[in-house]
């Protein structure tokens, strides 16, 4: 079990794939507290979201076959793209479940709704430029009468875990509002996995947990700032912005 936790997790080709992957964080803190990969893996699963295991399940069934393909067959793919690899295929596992979501919901609001009288709304999305190889996000806020007041885009070279993305976009918009000024805001996420996790009590070490538990702790601070889910459809602003964001 030793050479398992070896190969897995803990040599150093091994290592920037997690790193690659947007898991460092969830695999460094425990490699000096486990010594069998059975152990680790059990902690993994236990004690992280389902998001996060997903994502390290993922990983683990890469790096198990590119062992075995070097053993039977005496092939190995490079290690960073083994990391890249494993991170595409659990977006495009998540992106397609999100999706299979959207269409069974009832598409009642397809248009953006302005807030109430004295509120803002704040509209978040991100986005990947896969050419170019950058992670992008934007925000827009606008009144009860439909009319902007302000809006924020940006990225970033690498393509980062969509949870995160999703959830570190909400966190920049919120801080963007205080320092504005605004007090009475309505967030809108198109991502209702990231909206559920907010009001779940979810814990856990990894970098979306952390970015989660900086959101609490801001929606604590300001208690009219409100988070909900939106269909994209409603949202077009936003997620025209951050396709944007690197042009």
């Amino acid at each position: 079990m030793e050479d398992t936790l070896h190969v897995l997790f803990g040599c150093d080709v091994t290592n920037r794939c997690w790193r690659i992957a947007g898991l460092s964080n969830v695999i460094d803190p425990r490699i000096a507290t486990f010594d069998d990969a059975s152990s680790l893996i059990l902690d993994i699963f236990s004690q992280e979201d389902s998001m996060t295991a997903g994502r390290v399940a993922v990983m683990i069934e890469v790096l198990w076959r590119n062992m075995n393909n070097m053993i039977w067959n005496n092939e190995s793919e490079n290690y960073s793209k083994l990391g890249l690899h494993a991170l595409a295929s659990w977006q495009e596992w998540h992106m397609a479940q999100e999706s299979d979501h959207r269409v069974h919901v009832q598409v009642t609001n397809t248009s953006w709704i302005p807030p109430p009288i004295g509120m803002v709304k704040c509209n978040v999305d991100t986005g990947f430029n896969t050419i170019r190889g950058t992670s992008n996000r934007g925000w827009c806020v606008r009144n009860s009468l439909g009319s902007f007041v302000i809006a924020g885009a940006a990225w970033d070279f690498g393509i980062s875990p969509i949870l995160d993305m999703e959830a570190s976009v909400l966190k920049e918009a919120m801080l963007s509002a205080i320092d504005l000024g605004l007090d009475h805001v309505i967030f809108e996420s198109d991502s209702q996995n990231v909206t559920n996790v907010i009001r779940s009590n979810h814990n856990g070490i990894s970098e979306f947990s952390f970015i989660i538990s900086s959101i609490k702790s801001l929606l604590l601070s300001f208690p009219n700032f409100k988070v909900k889910f939106v269909i994209r459809q409603a949202h077009s602003v936003a997620h025209t912005l951050a396709k944007a964001a690197d042009s």
